[in-house]
């Protein structure tokens, strides 16, 4: 029995025979290929070490001084059934073939042994087995995901019917996975709309796995086991399983994100008749105070009463009389004379005070006719008018913060439900540079074991016969290849990382809850930001160009603005029925900052036009919107002092062009 360990080896295999030659010669082909090599003599020695070591490939004769080949490779198959095992004799018959096949054999060889065969054979299957090890890692990373999801995750065959259901979706509509394996998905919970509401869906994803309802969320009625309807978002998304198309489903209990949208909607409703109420209140209040005009005076200063609504009375007072300083009963007094009093009193002090500083002028006939309901008809309307309005202010102020709270929570929850329409696309963009990652550095630890190889034969290597050996190996080992193309690979895979970590930068600085403060920012790098995070949604649709200009900075807060900029982009790809064209153009002009966004896509219609600002309103099919995309969009610009506006024409596309005030340069 012997071992013979490389330093760092790849996998271990058991040589089994009882012939050194052979035993030798597949010894130091294997050990010279990185395989950490153990030969066993006997069928019995092969026993011992299987009691306590674990390989990956076994090489054993038939016959064997001890035993029979077949008992020790049924025992390796006992003991560890994923070591793949090759029987090698120099008598092979049908029987013993089939002997071996029947007791685990991976294949067969014949004396003379060809190295090459054998280790091309083992080389496919140890890459075999290690895809099985790391398929089956994967399935369970994503059933964990699965099990763990806090949204109905299910998986249902070309006809419909389901073969996974998660906890979650245990849990949403109430029935257990048991009652569900094998029922029809949309038949059993979709509110009885079931596949009426896609006619021949069922058809063509079983031949091609291609339907209208695939890689976009749908909203739809779905029925719990206790018999309660509540709406859902489904995205489904095809994959082949053994030759069949399959299909999984994520489906979200959206019932709070609807009353949210219900409470918008009452509220938007309540301010549009406070509004209407307010104003109501207002014409009776100019009428009233119309008729209040002749009744009362306006005091403006302290000392000096100056007049702006006439009163007859009160300046007939002033002419009849001839109230002047000289002859003027209120001359000299701490309150004003009567002649200073001809207008109307509507504001200034309290109407008691006033009252006591005209009380001198009694004497005069007309004035005490122009107030003499003074205290009881001003005090009481006016005072009833101010308590009306004082309410009705509380209640528009209330309401207003209400309808800011939700307006909050519904942008915030239009954001993160547009993440998660994405979110497909951003794994698709990141695992693309971590793919070639993964290669690089596969074949860079090929490289380096390469190089270990040669740089151990050079230490070793005396005299001019070992010169022309290493000459030999440097060209066979293809080392001169390998140096030039290591820094490819290096500088590629850090490209990979970088790639990776924008996105992820990207996502986490647009996914952020908007609470920060304004700030200067780059509309450049905010367009760029958004680009990199739905760029899976636009290039299968349209050809992007960009036409940046310098811009000066724009003060903002950049989430909020990523948000606009998402809304228009995705807008644009949706509006393209098939494979057209976005253009972003940005340019600094006039003090302010512009960019436009325009589309090759169908273009919205004129009677349409004037309303696509509007909350709730939309032009797409049932399910596909919820309206608020532009409303939010439009607020957003507002907010920052900006303007939005859009030109269209059907068939031909549509261009929305934002302006932004541009920060002074001395800011």
């Amino acid at each position: 029995m012997e071992n013979s360990a490389h330093s760092s080896p790849t996998h271990r295999i058991l040589i089994i025979d009882d012939e050194p030659s052979v035993s030798d010669l597949l010894r130091d082909f294997f050990r010279f290929r990185e395989y950490e090599v153990i030969v066993a003599a006997t069928g019995g020695q092969a026993l011992d070490l299987l009691r306590g070591q674990a390989f990956d490939v076994a090489l054993l004769d038939i016959n064997l001084p001890d035993m029979n080949g077949i008992s020790v490779l049924e025992a390796i198959k006992a003991r560890a059934p994923e070591t793949i095992c090759y029987v090698i004799t120099g008598n092979a018959t049908g029987e013993i073939a089939i002997a071996a096949l029947k007791h685990g054999a991976t294949d067969l060889f014949m004396k003379p042994v060809s190295l090459e065969q054998v280790n091309k054979r083992l080389t496919d299957d140890l890459r075999r087995r290690n895809e099985q090890r790391r398929l089956v890692e994967s399935g369970k990373k994503h059933r964990l995901v699965a099990e763990t999801a806090n949204d109905a995750i299910v998986i249902v065959d070309a006809h419909g019917l389901i073969s996974y259901w998660n906890p979650a979706a245990e849990k949403i509509f109430g029935f257990s996975k048991g009652e569900m394996l094998g029922q029809s998905l949309l038949d059993h919970i979709i509110a009885g709309q079931g596949w009426n509401l896609f006619p021949g869906h069922p058809a063509a994803f079983s031949v091609n796995g291609n339907t209208a309802l695939l890689d976009r969320p749908i909203e739809l009625l779905a029925t719990s086991k206790d018999g309660r309807v509540f709406p859902v978002e489904m995205s489904l998304s095809a994959f082949p399983k053994d030759g069949q198309w399959q299909a999984v489903g994520i489906i979200r209990d959206i019932t709070e994100r609807k009353q949210n949208e219900e409470k918008l909607r009452n509220l938007t409703e309540t301010l549009q008749q406070k509004n209407l109420e307010i104003d109501q209140r207002n014409q009776r209040l100019a009428h009233v105070l119309d008729g209040l005009s002749s009744l009362f005076l306006q005091v403006i200063e302290k000392k000096d009463f100056r007049v702006r609504y006439p009163n007859p009375e009160l300046k007939r007072c002033y002419e009849t009389m001839g109230c002047q300083e000289e002859n003027c009963l209120c001359f000299g007094q701490e309150a004003m004379a009567c002649w200073r009093f001809v207008g109307t009193l509507c504001g200034g002090e309290p109407q008691g005070t006033v009252a006591k500083k005209i009380a001198n002028c009694t004497n005069c006939v007309h004035f005490q006719q122009a107030t003499a309901d003074f205290e009881i008809r001003i005090s009481e309307q006016f005072n009833d008018m101010m308590h009306l309005l004082e309410g009705k202010n509380r209640e528009l102020h209330e309401a207003y913060e209400q309808l800011k709270a939700t307006q909050a929570t519904i942008l915030q929850q239009e954001k993160m439900a547009s993440i998660g329409q994405l979110a497909a696309g951003v794994a698709h963009e990141i695992n693309n540079p971590i793919g070639f990652i993964a290669s690089n550095l596969n074949t860079l630890k090929t490289y380096v074991d390469k190089l270990m190889l040669f740089a151990a034969r050079q230490t070793e290597a005396d005299g001019a016969t070992s010169i022309e050996e290493l000459r030999a190996l440097r060209k066979k080992l293809k080392i001169d290849l390998i140096t030039d193309d290591i820094n490819d690979l290096i500088t590629e895979s850090l490209d990979g990382v970088e790639r990776v970590k924008t996105i992820v930068t990207n996502l986490k600085t647009f996914s952020r809850v908007d609470d920060a403060s304004d700030q200067p920012t780059d509309l450049n790098q905010c367009i760029e930001t958004t680009l990199n995070i739905i760029w899976n949604e636009l290039k299968y649709k349209a050809v992007v160009h960009k036409e940046y200009g310098e811009l000066p900075a724009v003060r903002c807060r950049p989430q909020q603005l990523n948000q606009v900029f998402m809304n228009l982009l995705v807008n644009a790809a949706q509006a393209i029925e098939k494979q057209g064209e976005i253009r972003i153009r940005t340019w600094s002009q006039d003090g302010g900052v512009h960019v436009a966004i325009s589309d090759t896509g169908s273009g919205i219609a004129p009677e349409n036009l004037a309303r696509i600002f509007e909350p709730f309103f939309t032009t797409k099919a049932v399910g596909k919107g919820t309206g608020l995309g532009l409303a939010i969009t439009y607020d957003l610009v507002k907010k920052h002092g900006g303007r939005i506006t859009v030109e269209s024409r059907v068939g031909q596309g549509t261009t929305f062009t934002l302006t932004f005030p541009a920060l002074p340069e001395n800011e």
